[in-house]
C-alpha cells in the first residue's frame, strides 16, 4: 500500500464495525423491541443485535491498545498528541450539544440555567449528553497509558491466557450465577476494568498472537463459535425472563469477552487471508477514519432523522426501520464528518 494506505485497513473496517453498532445500540432496535413484541421474527432479530451491539465499545478498545500499547512516547508527547487533544474534543463537542440542548430548551419554554459556570459544571460531571462517557472512559485509559505500556510489555503470553481465564469466570461466570441464584455477588471479585482488559486484548490479538493463527481458513470455526456465543447469550437473556418474569438488560452483554475477540479475529484474519483491492482499501479506510467523527454527532443526527424514521415505523415493520434510521445516520454523520475535516485544527481532532 502507498500513501495514506500505510493504515492496518482491518482495523479501519473494525472501528467502522464498532460505530455501526453505536448507532443501532441507540435507536429503539436496541432492547426496546423484543422486549415489547410478539412478533418472533422481530423478537428474533431486535434480540440477536441487542447482544451484538453490546461489543460496539469493547471493540474500540482492542483497537486502541493494538495501536497505541505498543508505541514508545514520554509524557509529554502523550500531553500533547492525546491527552491535550481529547480534552479539546471534549470542550468542543460537549459545547456544541449543550448550546443546542439549551437552545432546543428555549424553543420549548423550559430552559434552565444557561451559561459559562454551568456549562463548566456539566462538562465535568459528564452530563452533557449520555454517549458522552466513552470520551471520559477514553482520557483516563489515555492518562494510564505509561503504566499498561509497561504492563502490557512485561506480561507474558501465559499472563494474557491467565488474564481471559480470570475475565471469564469472574466477569461471566459469576455474573450468571448472580442473575439465577438472586445471591449477591461482592464487585471486588470483578478485578479489572472492561477498558483495561480489551486494551491488553487488543495488544494480545496485535502483537502476541502469531500471523499464522490468522492464515489458516479457520473464519468458517470463528463465525460458528461467534454465533454459538450470540445464542448462549439470548439463552442467558431468556432463561432470566423466565425466572423474573420481566426483560432486562443485565446479560445481554454477558459474552462480550467471547464475541469481541472472535469478531476482532474473524475481521482480522479476513483481511490476512484475502487481498483487497487498492479501491476497496481505499473505502475501508475512509469509512473508519470517519468512525470517531460519527460517534461524536450521531446524537444531534439522529433528532435530525427522526421524523424520518417516524415516518418508516407508521409505514412498515419497525426493524426494517430502524435499520433504515441507522444506516442514515451513519452515512449523514459521515458526509458531515467530511466536511468538517477539510476545516484547519477540526481535521486532527476527529
Amino acid at each position: 500500500m502507498v500513501g495514506h494506505m500505510k493504515k492496518k485497513v482491518y482495523l479501519e473496517i473494525i472501528r467502522f464495525i464498532a460505530v455501526c453498532l453505536v448507532v443501532f445500540n441507540h435507536t429503539d432496535g436496541y432492547f426496546l423491541y423484543f422486549s415489547e413484541t410478539g412478533n418472533i421474527l422481530t423478537y428474533s432479530v431486535s434480540l440477536f443485535f441487542s447482544i451484538l451491539c453490546r461489543i460496539n465499545v469493547p471493540l474500540f478498545f482492542m483497537v486502541s491498545g493494538a495501536v497505541l500499547l505498543e508505541k514508545k512516547e514520554d509524557i509529554k508527547t502523550l500531553y500533547k498528541k492525546r491527552v491535550g487533544k481529547m480534552a479539546v474534543v471534549i470542550l468542543l463537542f460537549s459545547a456544541v450539544q449543550y448550546a443546542g440542548l439549551r437552545l432546543s430548551s428555549a424553543d420549548r419554554g423550559s430552559a434552565g440555567e444557561f451559561g459559562v459556570l454551568d456549562f463548566l459544571q456539566t462538562v465535568y460531571a459528564g452530563r452533557v449528553i449520555e454517549p458522552y462517557w466513552f470520551l471520559y472512559a477514553y482520557m483516563a485509559i489515555l492518562l494510564c497509558l505509561p503504566f499498561l505500556r509497561r504492563m502490557a510489555g512485561a506480561m507474558q503470553d501465559s499472563d494474557f491466557r491467565y488474564l481471559f481465564v480470570l475475565k471469564i469466570v469472574f466477569d461471566v461466570l459469576l455474573r450468571l450465577f448472580g442473575v439465577y441464584t438472586g445471591a449477591a455477588v461482592n464487585l471486588e471479585l470483578f478485578m479489572l476494568s472492561d477498558s483495561v482488559f480489551y486494551m491488553l486484548a487488543g495488544y494480545y490479538m496485535e502483537h502476541r498472537t502469531k500471523k499464522s493463527c490468522f492464515q489458516k481458513g479457520k473464519n468458517r470455526q470463528a463465525a460458528l463459535f461467534c454465533l454459538g456465543s450470540l445464542l448462549l447469550s439470548a439463552a442467558a437473556v431468556i432463561g432470566e425472563y423466565r425466572l423474573k418474569g420481566e426483560y432486562t438488560q443485565n446479560l445481554l452483554g454477558i459474552f462480550n469477552p467471547l464475541l469481541t475477540l472472535t469478531v476482532y479475529y474473524m475481521v482480522k484474519s479476513f483481511c490476512t487471508e484475502h487481498v483487497l483491492s487498492e479501491r476497496l482499501q481505499r473505502i475501508c479506510l475512509y469509512l473508519g477514519s470517519t468512525a470517531f467523527g460519527i460517534y461524536l454527532l450521531e446524537q444531534s443526527v439522529r433528532r435530525q432523522l427522526l421524523p424520518l424514521y417516524l415516518y418508516l415505523i407508521g409505514n412498515m415493520a419497525g426493524i426494517p426501520a430502524c435499520f433504515i434510521y441507522t444506516a442514515g445516520t451513519v452515512a449523514l454523520s459521515a458526509l458531515y464528518v467530511s466536511i468538517l475535516k477539510k476545516i484547519p485544527g477540526i481535521r486532527k481532532l476527529i
